[in-house]
């Protein structure tokens, strides 16, 4: 798979739409599979979850899933144990880390997984 399109979207199953007017706004004639468009689509607050479950293929769920589940992991058994006044502090204190990086390894792994699909 190398570009989305608003076609492939709204294909079933079909995306929120919300999600696909987001979408079209900043990508009105689809968009190319690359970090940077992914890590756009993070920051626009697009489902990359979703996308990657139920529009990517289970061959590459499956690969995303294993590529990000170690932070998944850390990230609930963090937040099952710790208040949350603390959880509001973390927000604050790793938003800039997390687009750094939490947000470029995700993209890294949806654009490499995603290009693996259509070969």
């Amino acid at each position: 798979m190398d570009r989305i399109t608003k076609a492939f979207l709204e294909a079933e199953p079909k995306a929120c739409e919300d999600q696909v007017a987001i979408f079209c706004a900043e990508w009105p004639d689809g968009m190319d599979i690359t970090e940077e468009n992914i890590l756009r689509c993070i920051q626009l607050s697009l489902d990359v979850d979703w996308f990657m479950s139920e529009k990517a293929g289970a061959p590459a769920w499956a690969e995303y899933y294993k590529a990000m589940a170690p932070a998944w992991e850390e990230y609930y058994k963090t937040k099952t144990t710790a208040p949350a006044p603390a959880w509001e502090e973390y927000y604050k204190a790793m938003a800039p880390a997390r687009a750094e990086e939490y947000d470029k390894a995700t993209a890294s792994a949806v654009v490499r997984i995603l290009k693996a699909v259509g070969e």
